[in-house]
């Protein structure tokens, strides 16, 4: 999300820099993460106070949200931010500050959450997609759904060699089931939504996104569990 945003940027002002580029990425991490753990820190801290799920789901969603808008405030976005809050309440907030009824009301709200924004992505994907004709754009979305696939693989593969120098041995079947797994879903098309009409190759990179979504939903997610099953890891009942 944040090479996605840092790349947006250079295609809006034509300005490419690899020092100010990785400048910038190392302060919009940092700072997000610095500005989520400072919430999360003080919602756990509220947190530990009360045993009132209303008050600790409305506390989670003051972090949520207000991490993002706090910092998108100091001008960087809040992604990160949100993300390091979550995690320090998650972590610390919720498994010392709340009762385990709590702990399920607020995750099953947020789980509800989640499905809405999926929903909701997922239909502004399809209105988007009825004005496209994504046939046209057959090749452009075999290119991607490879390329995808291929840097799944680089990273998977190589990252678990690394590992295994290090004293982390992960089985080469386990490594084939994490390259296929790795599904796309409603954070892609929601970032390619937010491109925008006025950029000119925005119909193309539609079409490209919901290739690769579609293909990894329905072809991966439909064909791993024969895939696991095939690799002999899950027995068969």
């Amino acid at each position: 999300m944040v090479l996605f945003l840092l790349l947006q940027k250079v295609a809006e002002t034509g300005n490419a820099s690899v020092t100010q580029g990785s400048a910038d990425f190392c302060f919009s991490v940092l700072g997000r993460a610095g500005v989520g753990i400072i919430l999360g820190s003080f919602a756990s801290c509220i947190t530990c106070e009360y045993d009132d799920h209303l008050i600790e789901i409305t506390l989670t969603t003051i972090v949520a949200y207000g991490g993002y808008l706090a910092a998108e405030h100091y001008h960087v976005s809040g992604v990160i931010a949100v993300v390091a809050a979550i995690v320090v309440v998650r972590n610390y907030g919720m498994t010392r500050g709340m009762s385990p009824a709590s702990r399920q009301s607020v995750m099953d709200f947020w789980e509800y959450a989640a499905f809405t924004a999926n929903s909701i992505v997922f239909l502004l994907v399809g209105i988007e997609i009825a004005n496209v004709f994504i046939f046209c754009f057959a090749m452009d979305i075999f290119v991607a759904i490879i390329v995808v696939l291929a840097a799944r693989a680089l990273c998977v593969y190589n990252l678990s060699g690394l590992l295994h120098y290090a004293g982390f041995n992960i089985p080469r079947s386990w490594q084939h089931v994490m390259v296929w797994s790795g599904l796309r879903g409603a954070l892609s098309m929601a970032m390619v939504l937010g491109l925008g009409k006025s950029l000119a190759e925005y119909n193309q990179l539609v079409a490209m996104t919901f290739g690769v979504v579609l293909f990894s939903i329905v072809v991966q997610g439909l064909s791993l569990v024969p895939l696991v099953k095939r690799l002999g890891l899950r027995s068969e009942k």
